[in-house]
């Protein structure tokens, strides 16, 4: 998952030097200690455990997935912690441990299918997703609006571990159903794979069907495939929008940071 929770990272870091450079807060500078999950749901909960036990921090900026956030969540009950969830999530879930920086299922799924639905007139749907939580929750909500709500019809619904990268097969069941929308919910380094697969199909471009991508390009995977968006539906919370002069600072502060060909979204 390194490849998505890269630009979380950067952009914190970024913060934290703007903060401190304005003098910190209530006088003091921010410390950063960072760890790394190393894509391992028990590894996060050891490494959120050490940071409010033995490095006592105020509190942690962490976790891309729901799979991640769940496993970690005890820990921060128990210690009575504060973790800032940088990402979008699925919903069905509070806590006041947690603050969920992202927007929820319908912020997100629900206007992004209404949106498809009414704008590109899409009837059928192919669903497909990494195989954890946060896609298959995101699926079954977004499966009941298709069905209930838009009265549409889902055509193949298929889920894949994490670090898988041989599309080919799902693509061609894809052909075969010729759906309105191809719904992804594929992360991480999969994302690479499953674009590059999709373009070489012949499947992306300005006159293809549509595909609703529903949570967004991020940072360095999306740099991965700038040939394999054109011609997709990308759904987030702020796209970057060249006239907004608070988005432009952000992008100018974190090229200068980590270099002129990153790419940020969730502005």
């Amino acid at each position: 998952m390194a490849i998505s929770e890269t630009g979380s990272v950067q952009a914190e870091k970024l913060a934290i030097e703007q903060i401190n450079a304005m003098g910190g807060v209530l006088g003091r500078k921010i410390d950063v200690i960072q760890e790394d999950g190393a894509s391992d749901w028990p590894t996060f909960a050891e490494k959120a455990s050490k940071l409010l036990v033995n490095d006592k921090v105020a509190a942690v900026f962490g976790c891309w997935t729901s799979a991640s956030r769940k496993a970690v969540l005890p820990v921060f009950e128990k210690e009575n912690g504060l973790l800032y969830y940088p990402t979008f999530y699925e919903g069905l879930e509070q806590s006041k441990n947690v603050i969920y920086t992202g927007q929820e299922a319908t912020q997100q799924i629900l206007a992004g299918l209404d949106w498809v639905a009414k704008e590109k007139g899409a009837k059928t749907f192919y669903l497909i997703g990494s195989d954890y939580i946060w896609p298959r929750t995101s699926m079954k909500i977004a499966r009941k609006h298709i069905e209930n709500v838009l009265k549409g019809k889902v055509v193949g619904e298929e889920y894949f571990a994490l670090g898988h990268t041989q599309f080919d097969s799902v693509i061609n069941k894809i052909k075969l159903k010729k759906p309105d929308v191809i719904y992804a919910a594929v992360v991480g380094g999969c994302n690479v794979a499953f674009y590059k697969q999709l373009k070489a199909a012949g499947m992306t471009g300005p006159r293809s069907r549509p595909l609703l991508h529903h949570f967004g390009h991020r940072g360095r995977d999306a740099r991965h495939r700038r040939r394999e968006h054109r011609g997709l539906l990308l759904r987030d919370e702020i796209l970057p929008e060249p006239g907004q002069r608070q988005q432009r600072r952000l992008r100018q502060g974190l090229q200068g940071n980590v270099g002129a060909d990153s790419v940020s979204s969730a502005t």
